[in-house]
């Protein structure tokens, strides 16, 4: 299934992942976070295009308190480096490097038969919402023999980050794969819908 970053490429890809940790840390004042957090791309540059994923972005909010600063970023960066691909060879720039192992950029076709699983659809939905759950109970519900299981995924759950990737996927589907909106909760079809609306785009009736 692919992630919100799909399709993305370089300082882009970069760009989106800043601003959607700046929504999830600081959502009163994510437009002056992302101001302070694109300083960073410099030091960013050596990592390949797919370290800037869904799971790095929940790992970098929830090692961040306040303003993410570039040792925290490049140490949950690192970290998904180490666990998936080998280090760069010490000779090899790391320009070089990222472009020999960036993500090929999807077509929209190829977009849309990655969006036609409507079971993998269900099922990021269901994570989602079990996320969301968790996160709104309180720390005494969490814990107990009628507590529920914790959800998949890392913890603790920051609600605001799950409710972006929740947006970014369902304008995905809305857009490569309208016909499986009907598989999403209708108030994320609203805010989508909202703001289409908003953004002059196409709004399906």
């Amino acid at each position: 299934m692919s992630e919100m970053f799909d399709g993305l490429g370089g300082d882009t890809r970069r760009r989106v992942w800043l601003s959607s940790l700046a929504v999830a840390v600081r959502p009163g004042e994510s437009e002056k976070t992302v101001e302070k957090l694109v300083k960073m791309l410099p030091l960013l540059a050596h990592f390949a295009d797919d370290a800037f994923n869904d799971q790095t972005l929940r790992d970098a909010a929830v090692a961040s308190t306040g303003i993410p600063n570039a040792k925290a970023l490049i140490g949950v960066l690192d970290a998904w480096a180490v666990k998936t691909r080998p280090r760069p060879p010490a000779l090899e720039s790391p320009e070089d490097w990222r472009k020999a192992h960036a993500s090929p950029v999807p077509t929209h076709d190829q977009m849309a038969a990655e969006w036609e699983d409507a079971a993998g659809i269900r099922e990021k939905v269901s994570v989602f919402q079990r996320r969301l759950a968790w996160a709104a109970l309180a720390p005494s519900e969490r814990d107990g023999i009628f507590a529920p299981d914790p959800p998949p995924g890392g913890l603790p759950v920051i609600a605001a980050l799950e409710l972006h990737l929740a947006a970014s996927m369902t304008a995905c589907i809305g857009k490569f794969a309208p016909q499986h909106l009907g598989l999403l909760p209708p108030s994320w079809i609203a805010e989508w819908q909202a703001r289409q609306k908003a953004e002059g785009g196409p709004v399906l009736g």
